[in-house]
């Protein structure tokens, strides 16, 4: 009888950490999942950061224009009419101009609100399975760290973000 109590309780052993290893191994993989997503993200978020502040500068440069040939109608309007139709021809170019800077300016705008949205909610996702992970399981953050350890000293010089 003992005998097989003992069985018993190896093969107990023997399952909870063969579940332990796979719980470890599926929450690795899900927050390398999720590393890769807000990289993913950040980096979305950067490349429009650049394009609306281009696009904002590109904006201010054509209001610029836009005024100063307001300005120079307005001064030449005295002189003769023909050349106010062909200021004003160039005036309405840079008005048509201007509203479509302003349009991809609002639609990059939005863009950027979508996916800095979505960037919190990954990273609330991310917080809230790590703080899962310390409750309920922390010896694995002790394996996920000597995991990360070993990957570090066989890239030789690459830092794992």
């Amino acid at each position: 009888m003992k005998e097989k109590d003992l069985d018993v309780l190896l093969n107990d052993g023997v399952n909870q950490k063969t579940e332990e290893a796979k719980d470890k191994y599926i929450l690795q993989e899900e927050i390398r999942q999720l590393q890769e997503a807000l990289n993913s993200s950040s980096k979305k978020i950067n490349h429009l950061q650049k394009a609306l502040e281009s696009k904002t500068t590109a904006l201010q440069e054509l209001g610029t224009e836009h005024e100063q040939l307001r300005k120079k109608i307005e001064n030449q309007s005295h002189k003769s009419t023909e050349s106010d139709d062909s200021l004003s021809q160039e005036g309405y170019a840079d008005q048509e101009c201007w509203r479509n800077l302003s349009d991809s300016k609002e639609d990059l705008l939005e863009e950027l609100k979508e996916k800095t949205a979505e960037a919190s909610q990954q990273k609330a996702f991310l917080d809230n399975l790590l703080s899962a992970v310390v409750k309920h399981a922390p010896w694995l953050l002790d394996d996920v760290d000597a995991d990360l350890e070993s990957i570090a000293m066989m890239s030789h010089g690459e830092q794992w973000c």
